[in-house]
């Protein structure tokens, strides 16, 4: 998702947000993925082979789901999966949702190493997910 990847680089400031989507709204690499160069521009910090960006560092450090800053749009980190819920294969959760919405379901930790790029399928379903909240500034 283009804003979110504007958010993102523009470290969640609106303002620079849509300076920057003016700027590239004809880029033809505008509605790709984070590169590994922007993604350590934003912040990042190692896991892994992956480094996760700090807006979803800020949403762990306050108890929000991640899905509050990457929306749709798949990021880099750690996720569990939850059978209870149907947050299995290709579905699962973010670690806070693993701990504040599904923690009695008896979750188990995915590898980072089999997938490094997802969005929390918990907080895609706002209707269940009890972290959801308002993106850290």
């Amino acid at each position: 998702e283009r804003a979110t990847k504007a958010l993102l680089l523009s470290r969640m400031s609106l303002e620079h947000a849509v300076d920057w989507l003016e700027e590239h709204a004809d880029a033809a690499d505008v509605d790709d993925p984070l590169s590994p160069a922007e993604l350590r521009r934003v912040g990042g910090t190692p896991m892994s082979a992956a480094v996760v960006p700090l807006p979803i560092i800020n949403c762990m450090k306050m108890r929000i789901c991640t899905f509050a800053v990457t929306g749709s749009q798949f990021f880099p980190q750690r996720y569990y999966q939850c059978a209870q819920c149907g947050l299995t294969g290709n579905k699962g959760c973010c670690e806070v949702c693993a701990e504040l919405c599904h923690r009695r379901h008896g979750h188990t930790v995915s590898s980072v190493a089999s997938s490094t790029q997802f969005y929390c399928d918990c907080g895609a379903t706002e209707a269940r997910c009890d972290a959801i909240g308002e993106p850290p500034p």
